[in-house]
């Protein structure tokens, strides 16, 4: 095949076809369309339409269930009701006491009751007696009171004010002033206070009363008391004069036996030696008191 050829059977389009399918081209509005948010509802006829809409599948199982037709009978059953028996209430029949009370309580009730209605009359009777206008302004009466004070004499012989003196003494405070006056003469005779109870006489546990075994007891222990002390004062004499003795005769025979110079020694060692620290403190302490 030559090269004319082949360019024939190409399918390709010429510039010039090109620029005629450019020119007849039709052309499209590209402006947007005005729509709203509102949504209108159209009703449209399923019958009258070619258009199938397929219901959505559920989401049960599969599996069919197969009816069952059942006959429901209707049936109205009645309550058993169950009568029960209801035994009539007796009231116990009121005893003589009961039926007394009753009246007695009746009658009080009746005569307070008259009461009252009489005492309603008696305030109609003076509301109605009263005169109209305002009542008359009654005198001022202008009451003196006196005052009395009472003054008694005192033990001391001085004279005292009571609010509300006794003028009659009774028998008991009669005989609780004895028993005082009684019980101050044995005070001042005594030189102590004593007990006394209300009646102002002397009160027994103040008194010291011995019985006649507690005195005979006290008596000989007063005298084993002295035997002993005389004893003890009778063996310090003795002990004394023995440790004199000794101390006597010990240095007899030192002097004979013991030289002089040996003697000596032993007598200065016997005295309290003073250090100088004892005499500093006591040099001190008499400066001081001196001073002080």
């Amino acid at each position: 095949m030559s090269e004319q050829e082949t360019y024939e059977s190409d399918e390709s389009v010429n510039t010039d076809d090109m620029n005629e399918l450019l020119a007849n081209k039709p052309t499209y509005d590209t402006g947007g369309v005005e729509r709203s948010s509102k949504k209108e509802k159209v009703k449209v006829n399923l019958k009258d339409s070619d258009i199938v809409i397929k219901k959505p599948k559920s989401k049960k199982s599969k599996e069919v269930v197969q009816e069952v037709e059942s006959e429901t009978v209707n049936e109205i059953v009645e309550p058993v009701v169950i009568e029960k028996e209801v035994k009539p209430k007796t009231k116990k029949p009121r005893s003589e006491k009961q039926i007394a009370a009753f009246e007695a309580l009746r009658q009080r009730q009746m005569l307070k009751k008259e009461e009252n209605l009489k005492i309603k009359e008696a305030k109609a009777l003076e509301e109605s007696k009263k005169k109209p206008g305002r009542p008359k302004t009654k005198e001022i009466i202008h009451k003196v009171t006196e005052k009395i004070i009472y003054m008694i004499p005192n033990k001391d012989g001085q004279y005292e004010p009571v609010k509300n003196p006794k003028l009659k003494l009774t028998k008991k405070e009669l005989q609780r002033e004895e028993n005082l006056k009684k019980l101050e003469e044995e005070e001042v005779s005594i030189g102590h206070k004593l007990l006394k109870k209300r009646n102002g006489s002397q009160d027994m546990r103040s008194k010291k009363t011995r019985s006649q075994a507690q005195i005979d007891a006290s008596k000989k222990l007063v005298e084993a008391n002295k035997k002993r002390a005389e004893e003890r004062k009778k063996n310090k004499k003795n002990e004394l004069k023995e440790i004199i003795s000794e101390e006597v005769k010990d240095s007899m025979i030192d002097v004979v036996t013991k030289p002089i110079q040996q003697v000596k020694k032993e007598r200065a060692e016997r005295k309290p030696v003073i250090t100088q620290e004892q005499q500093d403190a006591y040099n001190f302490k008499q400066h001081k008191n001196l001073f002080c």
